[in-house]
């Protein structure tokens, strides 16, 4: 078989066109791979965002003061176990103590229970921060705060909350 020239310039088109199209191919399935590894909702920490909304949520919360409202937001789980006054006097104590929560928080370790026991629904999350609180005196306070959130009808509750610090200790 004899290739004219007219022939072979074709051909080589149409070889280069196949190549470009296999490269563009194999770019898009990277893409699509890649993409498919990273779920759309969750943070670069790999919190779901709805448990990191919840989060951003009682710190804004806090903050504000609004603590009846961090309550009855909560989980029933928390609010079976201790009565509003009794929130409401933790949060005052460690507000008075800490002062307001800082955006600073480093995620130290965290886990989801599938099967969690203990009264908490199968799906929960346990989150530990070391965080960053803002005296009333300019100053800073470290602590390590402990979430304990469950999903329930695709959002997040406050199961369990909890703080550690040397300041609380006085």
């Amino acid at each position: 078989m004899t290739l004219h020239l007219s022939s072979k310039g074709r051909l080589l088109k149409l070889l280069y066109a196949s190549k470009l199209k296999r490269l563009a191919l194999l770019c898009a399935m990277i893409v699509l791979v890649a993409s498919a590894s990273c779920d759309v909702d969750e943070r670069q920490s790999g919190i779901p965002s709805k448990a990191q909304d919840a989060i951003n949520l009682f710190t804004e919360d806090f903050n504000a003061g609004r603590f009846e409202k961090i309550y009855t937001e909560a989980a029933e789980e928390w609010r079976s176990r201790v009565t509003l006054d009794q929130s409401n006097e933790t949060f005052r104590t460690l507000k008075e103590r800490l002062g307001d929560i800082k955006q600073e928080r480093t995620l130290t370790s965290g886990r989801q229970q599938q099967n969690a026991g203990a009264g908490l629904p199968a799906n929960s999350l346990v989150l530990n921060y070391n965080t960053k609180f803002k005296r009333g005196d300019g100053t800073e306070a470290d602590a390590l705060e402990t979430f304990t959130l469950i999903e329930r009808d695709g959002r997040y509750q406050l199961a369990g909350y909890s703080v550690s610090s040397n300041l609380l200790k006085q």
